[in-house]
């Protein structure tokens, strides 16, 4: 590959690290007094709860390693220089290869784990909506670790890519990708596609059945569910696309958005759960509320319904 054409493929690749980025902490600091608000002031945490500060902690977090991988110059010097990476990594250090290798990897497994976290959120927005029944569990048992083992097995078994010429290009750790390893990322990311639509799905179907319940409650269900599944939809078939047609040294570059975008739209949808306006009209956490009440709620699938009557309860949107 001439080392114009690997320069552009890495030049792409840095912008489509960067652009997500700036979502992500864009719009956390739009957000953050709303979070303070709904999240911060309450005296007990829930499993709701608990997954919101997981899922919106982990992206912002967990991806500092990521960005720093994505422009790391392993070299002291000023200014950068067009050099072999192979070579300039040994040179610096024997480990520094290895260390980029490693980062990757943890990158790899903090989008399994994203995922995963939300995954789980949306299958207990569904549990409550079908009033916690117990097939709920297990059909999403099954997709959800069909889909974490097909992810597991595109990302960590086969060879690591290798350059198979001496390239040259601004140092920085990112790797290649097989077209053979694009292949099989691109069935993991089917199946986390395949997990979204079956959530709609359900979404859609248990909102025509309870539309006379509440007019303001299904439109909101309604609005976020479209909202995300016409979103993540498009973000996902973008990546698959990106990963079965891109360049070797492009052909992940749209994972960290899709997986940016997922985490920091679950995090709205849990902040438009405990939006003021919802809670006035529905009154989700009141002494008085009886457990009786037909409208979906956002529950813990590890508790039993006594459990639920100490729980600051949270209804699904």
């Amino acid at each position: 590959m001439a080392p114009m054409d690997l320069q552009s493929q890495l030049n792409v690749s840095y912008f489509t690290t960067l652009i997500p980025f700036v979502l992500l902490y864009y719009d956390y600091s739009l957000t953050f007094a709303d979070e303070v608000e709904r999240f911060w002031n309450r005296n007990n945490f829930t499993w709701a709860s608990t997954l919101f500060f997981i899922n919106r902690y982990l992206v912002l977090l967990g991806n500092i390693p990521v960005l720093f991988a994505a422009f790391w110059d392993p070299s002291n010097i000023s200014h950068k220089t067009m050099a072999s990476f192979d070579t300039i990594l040994l040179l610096l250090s024997p480990d520094a290869h290895e260390t980029c290798r490693s980062i990757l990897s943890y990158h790899q497994f903090l989008l399994i784990l994203s995922q995963l976290v939300v995954g789980i959120m949306l299958v207990m927005r569904v549990y409550a909506m079908y009033g916690r029944s117990r097939w709920i569990i297990v059909v999403f048992a099954i997709v959800v670790v069909s889909a974490v083992s097909i992810g597991c097995w595109a990302s960590f078994s086969g060879p690591h890519a290798q350059t198979p010429e001496a390239t040259f290009y601004y140092a920085g750790c990112n790797g290649s990708t097989t077209q053979t390893q694009g292949i099989r990322l691109a069935l993991a990311w089917m199946g986390q596609l395949g997990f979204d639509a079956l959530v709609f799905y359900l979404t859609l179907y248990k909102s025509f059945v309870l539309r006379s319940k509440s007019n303001h409650l299904i439109s909101t269900l309604l609005r976020d569910g479209k909202s995300y599944f016409t979103i993540m939809t498009a973000f996902n078939i973008g990546n698959i696309v990106t990963i079965v047609t891109a360049p070797p040294h492009f052909k992940g570059a749209a994972t960290l958005s899709t997986n940016v975008i997922s985490a920091t739209m679950m995090s709205r949808l849990m902040l438009n759960l405990r939006d003021p306006r919802m809670i006035n009209i529905y009154s989700g956490r009141t002494m008085e509320r009886t457990f009786e009440s037909t409208l979906p709620v956002m529950t813990s699938m590890f508790a039993t319904k006594d459990d639920h009557r100490g729980e600051d309860i949270e209804m699904v949107p």
